[in-house]
């Protein structure tokens, strides 16, 4: 038997009351309804393979007055940017290699020098500000999860354990850390207050 991906009636009522996440409008469209899903990028140990493994619902919407699809249910930021967080971007050769090249073309491309700042939201291990350190370029990152925190500071690149919005941009623009550069690469799939992110940026820019 195929599983049920239809929205169900429990579904629909929870739409109705739902604020979408970009404009506010109250009553989304169910679209999908995936049940309920462990989380990505948590790898159970062989010690823990028959422990209680939390699972969140997965069901999605759309906002019938700015058509931005999203989903219904939010997992505390914490409950996934925790201790034991298994991304690490520098595992990836490839994107290493990517990475490289964009920050050659951005220091061109903006004339970036000793006097400049890049900032990087959700910037893991520092895979990607590492570039900026080698050529003597100030930077700033910050992230979530402090795995990779103490992996980026370990290589030498400036990181925040924090969670970036509007409120630490505040105070990153009132102790003059104002960004030439902001980088931020699949993030806003991840955040909830994409208004106040968004807005975060335009404060330190």
């Amino acid at each position: 038997m195929k599983p049920e991906i239809t929205p169900t009636s429990a579904i629909k009522a929870k739409s109705l009351k739902t604020p979408c996440r970009s404009c506010g409008h109250i009553g989304l469209e169910p679209v999908l309804d995936l049940g309920v899903t462990a989380l990505v990028d948590t790898l159970v140990t062989k010690e823990r393979l028959m422990a209680h493994e939390a699972k969140y619902p997965l069901a999605v919407g759309i906002c019938p007055k700015c058509a931005l699809m999203q989903v219904l249910d939010t997992v505390p930021a914490e409950e996934v940017f925790h201790e034991d967080y298994t991304y690490y971007a520098s595992f990836s050769t490839s994107w290493l290699e990517h990475s490289r090249k964009n920050v050659l073309k951005q220091i061109e491309r903006f004339h970036l020098s000793k006097d400049s700042l890049v900032i990087e939201l959700a910037s893991n291990d520092g895979y990607l500000l590492k570039n900026y350190v080698e050529k003597g370029i100030p930077v700033l990152g910050i992230d979530p999860a402090i795995g990779p925190v103490k992996a980026a500071e370990k290589i030498g690149v400036p990181t925040m354990h924090a969670f970036f919005g509007l409120e630490l941009a505040k105070k990153l623009a009132a102790e003059g850390k104002k960004a030439d550069v902001i980088h931020a690469n699949n993030v806003m799939a991840h955040v909830a207050d994409t208004n106040g992110f968004i807005a975060g940026i335009a404060t330190i820019l």
